[in-house]
């Protein structure tokens, strides 16, 4: 998993086969919305495979190969270390929500076809609320919902440690695809503007991990006006420092 988020794979998609029942739902709550209109069943995507690109067959193997293992029962650390606490660095894959929520244990009431695709990721945590599906599987209270942005500065004593899971993607290949994205988490509100190019976003927004597991975003900061991106841990404009860099060093490798 490691080498294949190193080479530039965003996050994993989930082609499995949905009963018309579940289709017609995801499609209900996301109906209107543009970027939520590609959910489709597993069916037509298997058509699409014959064209798929090297990119897309290996998002699909890798999710196979996942899925397989966490349904063959032996995955027992995610049960060990529940509740899970999900620190989601931006544009390092979305979809690992699939993998978690069925692995073995983590959420009973939710169904085995039900997965998250594409953008409608908060649709997907409406239509499946993880407090319902999951109960006692994820670590919420830090969090404004589960796969949020957040970062972990004074809450990892108390919620992370020994309870956490995190997706670390070669940084390079994540900035761009965070420039490429609107400019995730630029600091708009502080600059007044938007990046001028991608090597002034990638100056300002290196160091997103470790301002994650060292900082946290304010309640009051999170939102602001609609056309600035909102404050965050990831894409606070003081960079990373060396005590930093130590902290979050110490703390993937004794919390997570």
């Amino acid at each position: 998993l490691a080498c294949l988020t190193r080479a530039g794979i965003a996050g994993v998609s989930q082609p499995v086969s949905r009963s018309h029942i579940q289709l017609a739902d995801l499609e209900a709550f996301c109906q209107g919305d543009g970027d939520c209109a590609d959910w489709r069943s597993g069916r037509e995507r298997e058509g699409e495979q014959e064209g798929a690109t090297p990119t897309s067959l290996l998002q699909t193997r890798l999710s196979i190969s996942l899925r397989t293992v966490a349904s063959s029962g032996n995955v027992t650390i995610a049960a060990m270390a529940r509740p899970l606490d999900w620190v989601h660095v931006p544009k390092t894959g979305s979809s690992l929500i699939n993998i978690l929520m069925h692995l073995p244990g983590m959420c009973p009431f939710i169904s085995e076809t039900a997965t998250m695709d594409g953008p409608c990721f908060k649709e997907f945590l409406q239509s499946f609320p993880p407090g319902d599906f999951c109960p006692g599987s994820f670590q919420l209270q830090a969090h404004r919902f589960l796969g949020d942005h957040s970062g972990i500065g004074t809450t990892y004593e108390a919620y992370t440690k020994g309870h956490g899971v995190i997706m670390l993607r070669q940084p390079e290949q994540r900035l761009l695809s965070g420039y490429y994205y609107e400019q995730h988490s630029w600091p708009a509100w502080y600059y007044g503007r938007m990046a001028a190019n991608a090597r002034e976003y990638a100056e300002v927004l290196s160091g997103c991990a470790v301002r994650m597991l060292t900082r946290d975003a304010s309640p009051i900061q999170e939102g602001g006006p609609p056309d600035l991106a909102p404050r965050s841990a990831c894409g606070w404009p003081e960079p990373p420092t060396a005590v930093g860099v130590q902290i979050a060093r110490q703390r993937l490798q004794e919390g997570f």
